[in-house]
C-alpha cells in the first residue's frame, strides 16, 4: 500500500494541483490606491442577479456595432451590495467603454467616471474564483483600515484579470 502513494500523488493529486494553479486558486489579489483617468461608457441597466450582467454587455456591444461605434473594454458598475440586497432588487450598469467623441443613441445610455483616486483590487484567476478573491481582498482591506464600502464599484476584466475599483471621497 505504501508503494502506491507516489503513483497516487503523481497521477491524481499533482494534475489537480496544476489545474488549480492554472485557474488562479493560489494567486493573491493586489490592492492599492491609484489615480484613475476619466472613462466614458455606453450602458444598459441590468436588474436582478449580477450573473446576468454579461448578457446585457453583449446587448450593448451589439447595439454599438449597429451604431458603428468602436467598443472598448467591458465595464460594470455595481450599484447594490449583494451581501444585503436581495438578488431581485440588485442593479448594475452593464457597459462598454467608448471613445470621448462617440455619439451614442437610444436605447443605450451614456455614463462617465471622472478622474479620481480609487482603491483598486486586481485578481488574476478564472472568473469562478476571481470575484470571490477580489471582493474578499477589498472587504478585508476596508475592514483593516476602518473604511466602508462605497458604491458603485467599477469592475473591468482583461486577460483573466478582474479589476475592481472603488472611488475614494
Amino acid at each position: 500500500m505504501n508503494k502506491q502513494w507516489p503513483y497516487f500523488v503523481l497521477v491524481f493529486l499533482l494534475p489537480i494541483l496544476v489545474v488549480f494553479w492554472w485557474w488562479g486558486v493560489f494567486s493573491t489579489p493586489g490592492v492599492g490606491m491609484l489615480q484613475r483617468n476619466p472613462v466614458r461608457y455606453a450602458y444598459l441597466v441590468s436588474e436582478g442577479d449580477y450573473s446576468k450582467v454579461e448578457e446585457r454587455q453583449r446587448e450593448v456591444r451589439d447595439l454599438l456595432k449597429q451604431q458603428r461605434i468602436a467598443a472598448g473594454q467591458s465595464i460594470t458598475l455595481i450599484e447594490n451590495d449583494p451581501r444585503n440586497t436581495p438578488a431581485s432588487q440588485r442593479r448594475a450598469r452593464a457597459g462598454v467603454i467608448v471613445a470621448d467623441g462617440a455619439h451614442v443613441s437610444a436605447p443605450l445610455l451614456e455614463g462617465s467616471l471622472p478622474q479620481r483616486r480609487a482603491l483598486v483590487v486586481s485578481a488574476r484567476a478564472h472568473p469562478f474564483f476571481a470575484y470571490g478573491k477580489a471582493y474578499g481582498a477589498l472587504l478585508d482591506y476596508l475592514e483593516k483600515h476602518g473604511m466602508a464600502l462605497s458604491l458603485p464599484v467599477a469592475e473591468t476584466t482583461r486577460d483573466n484579470t478582474l479589476t475592481i475599483e472603488m472611488a475614494l471621497q
